[in-house]
């Protein structure tokens, strides 16, 4: 069954109800008890198929809520007057329509009598209520744009919703962001790339954008567009600024919309940015109280162009930087020595080069006397 055939049938299984209620009313004034309580358990009936059908209605919704059109003010706040009376009283009403018919069912009609006096008129009300606001949200004040009321649906309504499933878009309610993912590849000489994505509102109502994030500092994302017509879109341009960044990283880009769907959603930017220097090992280690024994850090130059390395400097005057060249322009090694490794100790080497890319140009490598790991 189509989504869209719930709210006509939902209105009509209120409408039988509420005809039924009032005939079972003429019914029992009349004094025909069989006649009436045969026509009270239709309207009951009734009344249950119009729950069935409305909770797997808005159970296919997903959350989605239906909107009264905002170009019509004064009928909205009426709309929204019979609604929430409708929805509270039917709330209230339910159990005691089950306790009504159970001292029904039980014969004891003078309990039943008293409580009926209550829950039939407000069934009656509820019921047609129920038929009122489908023909206000449906038929009587439509959209001006001819949308339907209907923030989304569970079927796709346009072909962009149809792509969505396709490698490289993102479906989120009415929204539809492309890429899914951005992948970049960056030159070691660029001081920011950036990226974009679309976001597409295949929906009938307009979207607000009501927030735009980022995993990081070093990430900047802006709109085109913070408010996006039904079909249309809005580019969201993210910017990364690679600084001294190498190799992959990954930064996300959040974006907060209206749609209850799309309340926040989060759009990877894998950036790569080739290495110039292959430094081993990162860290250098001693254990606590081992051999001060030197180790050698190793590094060399991953691309064509030579770079030389000018010095080499402990941050620790307890560990001792000696730099050696093994090919010039190409590969050199740091010695560090610690005088002793009675004591924790963190620090670093500097490493200088003449690298024409000044936030290339100095290079760091770590050192620590530390405790040996607990072993598990």
């Amino acid at each position: 069954m189509e989504i869209e055939s719930f709210p006509p049938l939902n209105a009509a299984l209120n409408g039988l109800s509420a005809v039924l209620l009032a005939a079972g009313f003429v019914a029992i004034r009349a004094g025909r008890r069989r006649l009436h309580a045969g026509l009270m358990v239709a309207a009951l009936v009734s009344s249950t198929a119009f729950l069935a059908c409305y909770l797997t209605y808005h159970a296919m919704l997903k959350g989605h809520v239906t909107r009264f059109p905002a170009e019509y003010p004064a009928a909205r706040a009426v709309y929204l007057t019979i609604l929430i009376s409708h929805t509270l009283l039917a709330i209230i009403n339910l159990p005691m329509i089950v306790v009504t018919v159970l001292f029904a069912v039980r014969r004891n009609f003078e309990k039943h009598r008293s409580l009926a006096r209550w829950t039939l008129p407000v069934w009656f009300y509820i019921s047609v209520t129920g038929v009122l606001i489908y023909l206000m949200l449906y038929r009587w004040f439509p959209p001006k744009d001819g949308a339907a009321p209907v923030t989304a649906s569970a079927a796709p309504r346009s072909a962009a919703l149809a792509r969505a499933t396709a490698t490289g878009e993102l479906r989120r309610g009415v929204l539809v962001f492309t890429p899914d993912v951005s992948e970049l590849e960056a030159d070691p000489e660029q001081r920011e790339i950036a990226t974009a994505f679309t976001i597409e509102n295949t929906g009938p109502s307009p979207v607000k954008i009501t927030k735009l994030d980022s995993s990081c500092s070093c990430l900047s994302v802006e709109a085109d567009s913070m408010e996006i017509p039904p079909g249309g879109k809005s580019t969201v341009t993210a910017v990364f600024d690679i600084g001294k960044s190498t190799g992959e990283t990954e930064k996300s880009v959040y974006v907060t919309t209206d749609d209850p769907l799309a309340a926040e959603v989060r759009l990877p930017v894998k950036i790569r940015v080739p290495s110039l220097f292959e430094i081993t090992p990162n860290i250098t280690e001693w254990p606590l109280g081992g051999s001060p024994e030197p180790r050698t850090i190793a590094f060399k130059v991953l691309r064509e162009k030579p770079v030389h390395v000018l010095e080499a400097t402990s941050s620790r005057r307890q560990v001792t930087a000696k730099l050696e060249t093994v090919a010039e322009g190409r590969e050199y090694r740091v010695v560090l020595t610690p005088e002793s490794t009675a004591d924790t100790l963190l620090g670093f080497v500097k490493i200088v080069t003449d690298c024409e890319l000044e936030q290339h140009r100095q290079q760091m490598a770590f050192f620590a006397v530390k405790a040996p790991d607990n072993p598990k």
